[in-house]
Formats: structure tokens, C-alpha cells, sequence
């Protein structure tokens, strides 16, 4: 008889991989790049906190960049991907037109308080860092901004929740006047937003069977 060992190995892999990338359509006419862009951990949960990386570089000053939104999101029963709308007087959703400086300018009025920062402002904040959360306009040419910025999300209602929860891709599309057809910056990334953590992935086993030498045969016992 053998004896038999069995070592059971769990593996897991990562859920959320994120990635981003720029994309103008005329590289030449390109005046505001992403060197880097980071945001974790991924999915976006709220309460809890959201961490941003953000590179820049710059190549001339801007006096009132605008910046256009387009967002998508996933539909898991049909598998298709619709265009999310933009909610009135908010910048979620596909939004247009939206002036960088004047939300730069309503962050640096805000009083700070320790009461709980209001939708519209934690809005504000999401938005501004991955455009480089600038401290004022003109936004000044500048070869990095490397910067972590921590964003601490305050629970929303479940009403709220309901409506952002999903799988989306989002446009960050910068241009230098309203009328303009030109791009000068865009960041492209994916994320996800959860009413709750996620389930962790069920493990994936393997097996390790380990053999040893024979079992010794039990002694005889004498009858009589």
C-alpha cells in the first residue's frame, strides 16, 4: 500500500486591469499628452477612496480650455454598449462644452469644512484630476506634472448607485474653444463602478500528488 498526499495550490488572477491611452486622431495638432495615468483599485467603490496617477506634458499655455466628455457604458444583457447621457447641471455622462477653468476656479473657492463635500464637488474633483487638477488658468506649459492624488468618495444613495453602476469606457476630449473641430488632448481608459466590493474570483486548483515509500505490513499476532 502507498501512502498518497495531496497538496491542493489555489491561483488567483487579477479582476480589474487598467489601461489608458491618448488618443487624438492628429498627433500633430496634439498640444496636451498623457506620459502616464493611473486610477486604483478598480472597481470604483463608494464610500471609500480613489487613487489617481497623473503625467502631463503641456506644450503651450492655455488660456480657457473646454473639455468635451464621452462616455459609454455596457450592457450585460444585450452585450452592446450605449452611450451614457449627460445628467443635467453635472459633468456625468456625455457632457460638452465644459469650461476647465471654471471648474478650477469653483474647487479653489470652496470653503473647507468638515461637513461631507456635496455631489457636485466630489464631481468637480474626479474630473479635474485626471486633467491635471491645475491650481489656476492659464494652464502653464510644462514638460510633468507627476502627482498621486487621493479622492475620498462619500456614499451616495442607492438611488445613485443603481444609475453608475456598470462597466464603462471614457473619453477625455481637450480642445481650446467651443467652435473648435480641433483636439488637442484626449485620454481614453476603461473602468467600472460597484455598489459593493466584488466577489473574489473562485480559486483554480491544482493538484500535487506527493508518494511515499510502502507501508509496512502490520506484524503477525500468534494464534494458540
Amino acid at each position: 500500500m502507498l501512502k498518497i498526499f495531496i497538496t491542493i495550490s489555489a491561483i488567483y488572477t487579477t479582476m480589474w486591469a487598467f489601461q489608458f491611452e491618448n488618443c487624438v486622431t492628429d498627433p500633430s495638432k496634439t498640444e496636451y499628452i498623457w506620459l502616464n495615468f493611473d486610477m486604483y483599485p478598480l472597481p470604483v467603490i463608494f464610500p471609500g477612496e480613489l487613487h489617481m496617477r497623473v503625467d502631463l506634458k503641456i506644450l503651450r499655455n492655455l488660456t480657457s480650455p473646454l473639455i468635451d466628455i464621452e462616455l459609454y457604458k455596457d450592457d450585460p444583457e444585450t452585450g452592446n454598449t450605449t452611450q451614457f447621457p449627460c445628467i443635467p447641471d453635472t459633468f456625468i455622462g456625455s457632457c460638452q462644452n465644459i469650461d476647465l477653468c471654471t471648474v478650477i476656479d469653483r474647487m479653489n473657492n470652496v470653503t473647507e469644512t468638515t461637513g461631507t463635500p456635496s455631489f457636485q464637488e466630489q464631481i468637480d474633483e474626479i474630473l479635474a484630476t485626471p486633467l491635471g487638477r491645475h491650481k489656476e488658468c492659464p494652464i502653464q506649459t510644462t514638460s510633468s506634472t507627476d502627482q498621486t492624488v487621493t479622492i475620498k468618495l462619500q456614499p451616495q444613495s442607492l438611488f445613485i448607485l443603481k444609475i453608475l453602476e456598470g462597466d464603462y469606457m471614457m473619453k477625455l476630449i481637450v480642445k481650446d474653444a467651443a467652435a473648435s473641430k480641433e483636439i488637442i488632448g484626449c485620454l481614453k481608459f476603461n473602468f467600472s463602478i460597484v455598489e459593493s466590493p466584488p466577489t473574489p474570483p473562485t480559486p483554480t486548483s491544482t493538484t500535487t500528488t506527493t508518494l511515499a515509500g510502502p507501508v509496512p505490513p502490520s506484524e503477525s499476532i500468534p494464534v494458540g
